[in-house]
């Protein structure tokens, strides 16, 4: 199992944001999660503090992952499942 956001290094951070164009909408999903967890426990040990260079690192995280799953449901409206939708042939067109 990868490491989640608030688990990894630094370095290691910004490797595991770099191809996110590979992974499964589930996975984005997940390292979504894993970042708002991240932000949203302050308390918690080895949480990320307001103005802490984690923190930067996780709210760049964040940015891209959520850029790149708009960019999926751009790309998913523009072509629904590879191929352009067509009309059903079960019912005529209504006559107005």
């Amino acid at each position: 199992m990868q490491p989640t956001t608030s688990e990894a290094p630094r370095t290691e951070q910004s490797a595991l944001t770099e191809h996110l164009t590979h992974l499964t909408l589930r996975d984005l999903l997940q390292r979504l999660a894993a970042c708002e967890e991240a932000l949203r426990s302050p308390g918690a040990a080895g949480s990320v503090r307001a103005g802490s260079p984690e923190r930067e690192a996780v709210l760049h995280d964040q940015a891209r992952i959520t850029q790149e799953l708009r960019r999926r449901r751009h790309l998913r409206r523009l072509h629904p499942h590879g191929e352009e939708r067509r009309r059903s042939a079960a019912w005529p067109r209504p006559p107005w």
